[in-house]
């Protein structure tokens, strides 16, 4: 009688221990999600702070440029020249401000996306 009670003392001793290991685990988990979660918010929130950042930068350009950025565009099916004449300055600006353009138009349809997937 008293073995049968040392065994089951004993058992239940180790089944208290594996649910307080169990309960260990799972509350470190928890810890890891929530730093991971916090980490996560952090960066959305920078990606906001940049997005707003960019978005005034267009609007800043779209000021500057006006209406003769849409005028400047290349037809389509308007044959190109083999070997453009040489750019000046001004015309590098150009190019860099429409390379400008098109990435801020890839990022804005990117967040669009990733709003329409929430």
């Amino acid at each position: 009688m008293r073995r049968a009670l040392e065994r089951r003392a004993k058992a239940q001793t180790r089944a208290a221990l594996k649910a307080q290991a169990a309960e260990a685990k799972t509350k470190a988990k928890i810890v890891e999600l929530e730093a991971e979660n916090e980490a996560l918010r952090e960066n959305e929130t920078k990606l906001k702070v940049k997005v707003r950042d960019l978005g005034a930068t267009l609007k800043s350009i779209q000021r500057t440029r006006g209406g003769a950025a849409i005028a400047a565009a290349p037809v389509v099916g308007r044959r190109v020249v083999a070997s453009p004449p040489r750019r000046s300055f001004v015309d590098a600006g150009d190019e860099m401000l429409d390379e400008i353009d098109a990435r801020l138009h890839s990022l804005q349809t990117f967040l669009a996306r990733a709003k329409d997937t929430k």
